[in-house]
């Protein structure tokens, strides 16, 4: 998952020797991620293109789809039923690639 930092508003930090909510290592294992994160969002999410998304934690159904550009700061986004939507790159807050 990705923030935006525009969007961030706090980050904490885990200690290493504790898992979250006493879950056991073995429940709750940590994978470090090999993807490169780039200068800014927008480099970001254009590394996403042509793949699902969700964006916003999948809060609204239209923000949910393939991501097929961005080009002057507005998303195209094909939706489950073939829709194209187009969503500006600064209202979005968080996407996921499942």
């Amino acid at each position: 998952m990705y923030i935006s930092l525009d969007h961030l508003k706090w980050l904490t930090l885990c200690n290493q020797n504790i898992t979250p909510y006493t879950l056991d290592k073995k429940l709750l294992p940590v994978r470090p991620s090999i993807t490169i994160a780039s200068a800014s969002w927008k480099e970001q999410l254009k590394k996403l293109e042509n793949i699902f998304v969700v964006f916003d934690m999948g809060e609204e159904s239209d923000k949910i789809g393939l991501l097929k550009k961005i080009e002057n700061n507005l998303i195209e986004l094909i939706t489950a039923n073939g829709e194209t939507m187009h969503l500006n790159l600064t209202h979005i807050k968080s996407v996921h690639v499942p």
